[in-house]
């Protein structure tokens, strides 16, 4: 396991990362129109005025502000999940929806910080230079990064996950308890999270799909095998081993996802 003395944040390394994973979900199972980028300069509304309302760091507008995000069609019903009940946050929308509000010096947009962060953080607890990556109501999963230490946070990351075994061979957590890196009033909500190196966070999410621990049921929703039955998790994982995958030279993503949409 990497100890964060070994991890450092690269703002260009997130960018990447984050473009990588999305080409990834685009060759699995999305629109390739799904992914939009940012002009040259970034979003020119993602601005430090434009986002005071987040009460975010310069250094975490500035990520957000050149990150590509996914967009999802908004002709058809689906969404752009990347991951079993997660929506990746398009904070260029976002943001654009926020600024339709009059917001006040030092007003914090409530609907967006629930929305991102969830429900179980009093205010003032997700510290300023850590932003989600997800957004969404309900079981929403949080997937929160940490503009100062470079890593990313998984909040109630599943134990199958989350635990490591020797001959596990996708990328380790952060060997640090969050005792090591955490405020003392921070500790409790990130101690039974997961937390990976930025870009070894997006490789474990890739491995889960590799592996068909995650699959998509069609354009726009994924789930995991955990909630599946013993005998649908194999039907499920022959189905896509059936249509080629993970070879993306032989997958066959438009047959393979109508198979597996009659399943449901």
């Amino acid at each position: 396991m990497p100890a964060l003395g070994e991890i450092s944040y690269s703002r260009q390394a997130c960018i990447d990362a984050v473009r990588d994973y999305y080409k990834f979900l685009i060759l699995l199972h999305l629109p390739g129109h799904y992914l939009v980028e940012p002009p040259e300069a970034g979003w020119p509304h993602i601005t430090p005025e434009n986002a005071r309302c987040l009460g975010k760091t310069d250094e975490v507008v500035a990520l957000l502000r050149h990150l590509p995000y996914l967009r999802a069609d908004i002709t058809t019903s689906w969404e752009a999940q990347g991951a079993p009940d997660t929506n990746f946050a398009d904070w260029s929308d976002i943001l654009r929806m926020s600024m339709q509000k009059s917001w006040q010096q030092g007003e914090i947009d409530e609907d967006s910080r629930i929305m991102s962060e969830g429900l179980v953080f009093e205010e003032d607890t997700v510290p300023a230079h850590v932003i989600s990556l997800t957004y969404g109501a309900g079981n929403t999963e949080r997937f929160l990064l940490d503009t100062d230490l470079g890593v990313i946070y998984w909040l109630d990351c599943r134990s199958e996950i989350k635990g490591f075994t020797p001959m596990d061979s996708y990328p380790e957590r952060v060997l640090d308890d969050a005792w090591d890196y955490a405020e003392s009033d921070e500790e409790a909500l990130w101690r039974d999270c997961g937390a990976w190196a930025v870009v070894d966070f997006f490789e474990m999410l890739k491995h889960q799909f590799c592996k068909l621990n995650f699959y998509p049921v069609g354009e726009g929703e994924v789930k995991d095998v955990w909630r599946a039955g013993t005998k649908k998790r194999e039907e499920i994982r022959e189905t896509f081993r059936q249509h080629g995958w993970p070879d993306f030279e032989t997958y066959r993503i438009e047959e393979c996802l109508a198979a597996i949409r009659v399943m449901y």
